[in-house]
């Protein structure tokens, strides 16, 4: 009896324990494996975009320079001809120990960083250069160390010199000239002098380097913006500030790859010195695109115009054109701090780009100014047309309309394709009164721009034409929760009376 009685125990027990862990059903398993499918492909998805926002939103790759040296840039090889797409496969090249030297810039991991190297680059600079395996890594213009100094040769003995009346041990055989010209510059042997100004890398007052070049002049413009000031006033003394000495270079203030963004020019606090320098060490006979021969025919060189061939911007550094300016312009209104993020636009979007950020409003309801009381061309607003922007600065009794932007001209010298920064008038003729306050303007606070240039006359029909689609005028919001303010009440101001204010004469 015992023995049945644990017979049928353990029969209940197996029974039970095969109820809890029976295999699952046919339908569950096909109900259940999808699911499990499903979830996979999920997380290999979402494994998949956190690697590449890993990957684009990683810092730039840190290689560890095996040696360095000094060098003076000279231009990309073989500029002018077709060149390789990939920046990272040109060279560029350097004057280095007494010999010009082929060099090519490591490629960046972060293809948001692949230029940055290519935007330090300004012909006829001297450069601190790092390398890795006979690639550059790092380049560091030397003007800010403390082994570098320049000034005018006061003095000349056997083996000194004297910059500024401070003695240094040189030898003669380390003088070379720079030379600054369209295609590539250029270092050639120079007898030095007293009265030249040079470039020194030295050590312990024992000259290294030696480059006889243009004096720097330290330039400040009359008038002079602050900047993060949020007040159209502001606005307008920054825009006046650039006017006079910056020159205008297709592709000025955008970077290597037009496409890419902005040059460090274009996020400078103040005006950039290298677009000063370049002002400096070119004349009336500068043309950004085109020169004149001498019969009167135009021709497009490499070897003798500053502009970019074959997708290549060489001198993106030297100046501005209209929308790089007019970016430039509002970078300074918002920023304190050079380095941040460019803010250039392309010149035909400039207006309602701006309107889209919610800085004030766009509009195609144009008709030209008889008069300052019903024109809506006020200080401050912005117009585009297609392929150029320009800042107004308001409208004169009869109608005419002044105006700041950067613009090719031509010089006194005739049809050099040069000009830049400068305040221009929209009207019938010359006598009309934007014309007479940019001419009289320009001539007295710019006198060496005046030296080369003249202001122009535009058109109301040309700069004000509404053809593309995104044409047309930008206004700040002045109400008070727009981006700038107006306590001066500019935007209802004479432009006679706004530039009376501006530079403070009777």
């Amino acid at each position: 009896m015992l023995k049945l009685m644990n017979f049928i125990f353990y029969f209940i027990l197996l029974f039970q324990s095969n109820q809890m862990f029976s295999a699952p059903s046919q339908k569950q398993r096909i109900s259940q494996t999808p699911k499990r499918q499903v979830n996979t492909k999920i997380q290999k998805k979402q494994h998949t975009k956190v690697q590449q926002q890993k990957k684009y939103n990683s810092p730039p790759r840190v290689i560890k320079p095996n040696r360095q040296g000094f060098g003076v840039y000279l231009g990309v090889f073989n500029y002018g001809k077709p060149l390789p797409k990939d920046p990272c496969r040109m060279f560029f090249c350097f004057y280095c120990n007494g010999e010009v030297k082929k060099y090519r810039i490591i490629k960046a991991q972060n293809q948001h960083n692949a230029y940055v190297l290519h935007n330090r680059l300004q012909e006829g600079y001297i450069y601190k250069i790092q390398f890795f395996n006979d690639r550059i890594v790092n380049l560091t213009l030397v003007d800010k160390f403390s082994y570098f100094t320049e000034g005018t040769i006061t003095r000349i003995t056997n083996n000194k010199i004297f910059i500024d009346n401070k003695p240094y041990l040189y030898h003669a055989n380390l003088v070379r000239r720079i030379l600054c010209e369209p295609g590539g510059a250029k270092i050639i042997i120079q007898k030095l002098n007293v009265g030249d100004y040079v470039n020194v890398l030295e050590k312990d007052s024992v000259v290294k380097m030696l480059f006889v070049t243009h004096k720097r002049k330290i330039y400040k413009p009359f008038v002079q913006g602050t900047p993060g000031v949020k007040t159209l006033k502001n606005y307008i003394k920054t825009a006046l500030s650039a006017a006079g000495t910056i020159l205008y270079v297709y592709g000025g203030g955008w970077n290597y790859a037009f496409s890419a963004g902005g040059s460090p020019q274009s996020t400078t606090i103040g005006i950039p010195q290298s677009c000063v320098d370049f002002f400096q060490h070119r004349d009336s006979r500068y043309s950004y695109k085109k020169t004149i021969l001498k019969n009167g025919n135009f021709i497009r060189n490499p070897q003798k115009s500053y502009f970019p061939f074959n997708g290549y911007n060489e001198y993106y550094y030297g100046g501005f054109d209209c929308s790089a300016y007019v970016s430039w312009v509002l970078y300074n209104i918002l920023n304190t701090e050079s380095g941040k993020r460019s803010l250039n636009i392309s010149s035909t979007h400039v207006a309602k780009t701006y309107a889209r950020w919610h800085y004030g409003s766009f509009t195609r309801n144009i008709t030209q100014p008889k008069n300052h009381k019903n024109s809506k061309f006020k200080a401050g607003n912005i117009f585009s047309v297609c392929g150029h922007v320009w800042i107004c600065l308001g409208t004169c009794r009869d109608g005419s309309i002044l105006f700041v932007h950067s613009v090719p001209s031509c010089s006194v010298l005739g049809n050099y394709a040069g000009g830049g920064v400068q305040m221009s008038a929209i009207g019938k003729n010359k006598k009309c009164d934007a014309y007479r306050l940019a001419n009289f303007y320009m001539r007295k606070f710019y006198p060496e721009w005046y030296k080369r240039y003249r202001p122009i006359l535009c058109t109301f029909n040309k700069y004000c034409n509404l053809k593309h689609q995104d044409a047309g005028m930008f206004q700040w919001n002045l109400s008070g929760s727009g981006l700038l303010k107006d306590p001066d009440n500019y935007a209802n101001k004479y432009p006679h009376e706004i530039l009376r204010d501006i530079f403070r004469h009777k």
